[in-house]
């Protein structure tokens, strides 16, 4: 997905889950595992 800042920038986000089932997002050269419980709880669902 292809998220824009609010200054104009454009940045690609690839969103997955790890091997221990948590929620990934990489971004550029970063990643983050995804911890709040209840908007990432939603994304998880969607990707299992």
């Amino acid at each position: 997905m292809k998220i824009l800042g609010g200054g104009g920038e454009v940045t690609e986000v690839r969103i997955g889950l790890t091997e221990s089932g948590e929620v990934r997002a990489d971004y550029g050269q970063s990643q983050s595992v995804l911890t709040q419980a209840q908007p990432h709880g939603e994304l998880l669902e969607l990707l299992r």
